[in-house]
């Protein structure tokens, strides 16, 4: 047999020899670089939990930081890793510190556990947190764990807890609970670097005064507290928060549009308590959002407050327009740095929001609105769009939400949207339901005489197919001057007239701001 020897084969580039130390080469470099904190980092931080666990068995490097990121990435459910053996109480396993980053204890445990010694297992998962845990989520069902939390907490190691967020749902109302074994602690060691509490207190019947100690003796040990969330029936003392700069606060009474407090004692709803609470943080409160959530006859709408001047407050939302009407606040002299306005329940209709805005007074300082109006907005016969632009008249942002049911004529379209050109708008965004699709014309059209970059999506729940046609599309398109997105979602009944509506699509001329989206709901 011939051996046929060419240039290229004796060339260096292929010599066994040297291929096998290229590649050697190649292989240090990929385990130095793999090998590496800081490339690590950057690769395990785009890992899911499920991927990060996997790659902790690799090696001990890859263990070691794998560890640190799942524990930034997860949180430690730390009550059920404690067991019965004998009569002693013990971890099931070995826990590494670094995955005790973000815990959450609970009133759930292992079934070595007597119920007897619960309240003790979750006081006992304090001990064993590491200095560096930074956030606690607490979800129980029972009053009574809420004293073995705070037990906890004076046992905490840690002084760099920055968050709390307690869950308190679905209570039993017969539950057999000494309130005196709450106010019997009323202090903790200060938590310096508290900063966030989350309060989700939806429960009970009424009897909330210890459960409401212990959530006053959690804020009054973070005296750096910065953000607060409170979604309960009773008002927090904020007296000790000097330093809040977010407060949400939720009046709660419905559960799933059911009342959650039906007992006797269950407070009313106190706008006067509310405004206590403003007045204790106004030196430094720079985000607001209030909601309520239950019957309108338990709101207690105290007049001729003594409102306060917040000063920093930069930014407003409420949820319930008609909860908080508060004379002689919502101008510019008690809110003079107001910049982001939203009115935010979607069930609120045009009545209840023109009844809102008789409260305010032209304010030219707010320059980001979002409305999300009910399916009324159009139905009737109030026109606020005008009292809108006369109010605010420096909005140059505006996120926009209405529910069209019926078939609305042009005149009315423009009698309710047209005040809007006024503004010099930058911005829009706009999000509109619909029946009709040829109420989307109209409102396309109105839009298009809009200031500035709108950006618009369109719901149709359409289950007659025959107002979708290929005329009606070619209308859109022919109104979509100046906008920067459309999306249109059509909800058709069936597949079959799914397949006909893109079909129809598919032979139009559509623009590539124009994104289509055909899909089947169920009744």
């Amino acid at each position: 047999m011939d051996l046929v020897l060419n240039s290229e084969a004796l060339s260096p580039s292929n010599s066994p020899t040297l291929g096998m130390e290229v590649e050697t080469s190649e292989n240090v470099a990929m385990s130095t670089a793999l090998l590496n904190p800081i490339v690590l980092e950057a690769i395990f931080g785009h890992l899911d939990v499920p991927d990060l666990k996997t790659t902790r068995l690799v090696c001990r490097d890859w263990n070691e930081l794998g560890t640190t990121v799942l524990g930034k990435q997860s949180c430690l459910h730390v009550t059920p890793i404690f067991c019965y053996h004998t009569s002693d109480l013990h971890l099931i396993a070995p826990i590494h510190p670094k995955l005790m980053r973000n815990v959450i204890i609970s009133s759930e445990f292992d079934a070595s556990i007597h119920l007897k010694k619960t309240a003790a297992v979750i006081a006992k998962g304090f001990t064993i947190l590491p200095e560096f845990t930074g956030e606690i989520k607490f979800y129980a069902r029972q009053r009574k764990f809420i004293r073995a939390f705070l037990d906890g907490m004076t046992m905490l190691k840690s002084t760099k807890i920055r968050a709390i967020l307690i869950y308190m749902h679905e209570t039993n109302a017969n539950e057999c609970f000494d309130e005196r074994q709450i106010q019997a602690c009323r202090k903790l060691p200060v938590q310096t670097s508290l900063t966030s509490l989350h309060f989700d207190i939806s429960h009970d019947t009424g009897r909330t005064n210890g459960v409401q100690t212990a959530l006053q003796v959690l804020i009054d040990s973070a005296p750096n507290l910065t953000h607060l969330f409170v979604n309960a029936t009773f008002y927090p003392n904020l007296e000790g928060c000097q330093n809040l700069k977010f407060l949400k606060f939720y009046f709660i009474q419905f559960i799933f549009g059911y009342v959650n407090c039906a007992h006797a004692t269950c407070p009313d709803f106190k706008l006067g308590a509310v405004i206590k609470m403003l007045e204790q943080v106004k030196d430094s409160l720079i985000e607001l959002e209030l909601d309520f959530d239950g019957p309108f006859e338990s709101v207690s709408q105290d007049m001729n407050l003594d409102v306060p001047v917040l000063s920093k407050l930069t930014s407003v939302t409420i949820n319930f327009l008609m909860a908080y009407q508060i004379q002689n606040f919502f101008d510019e002299a008690h809110l003079p740095n107001l910049k982001n306005l939203v009115f935010g329940n979607y069930e609120c209709g045009a009545t209840e929001l023109s009844s809102f805005l008789n409260v305010w007074q032209r304010h030219r300082g707010v320059q980001s609105l979002a409305l999300e109006l009910g399916q009324d907005f159009m139905e009737g016969e109030i026109d606020f769009g005008q009292k809108i632009v006369q109010l605010f008249p420096s909005v140059k942002k505006l996120e926009f939400m209405v529910q069209i049911l019926g078939d609305v004529n042009s005149e009315k379209v423009k009698t309710k949207m047209g005040p809007f050109q006024k503004w010099n708008l930058k911005e829009s965004s706009v999000v509109v339901y619909f029946e009709k699709c040829a109420s989307v014309v109209r409102v396309l059209k109105s839009l298009s005489f809009w200031k500035g970059v709108k950006n618009v999506r369109f719901v149709i729940e359409s289950y007659d197919f025959s107002i979708i046609s290929a005329i009606a599309v070619q209308h859109i398109i022919l109104h979509n001057r100046g906008l920067k997105t459309v999306k249109v979602e059509v909800k058709v009944k069936d597949e079959e007239s799914a397949e006909r509506m893109r079909a129809s699509l598919e032979t139009t001329s559509i623009p590539d701001s124009f994104n289509w989206n055909v899909c089947v709901t169920s009744d």
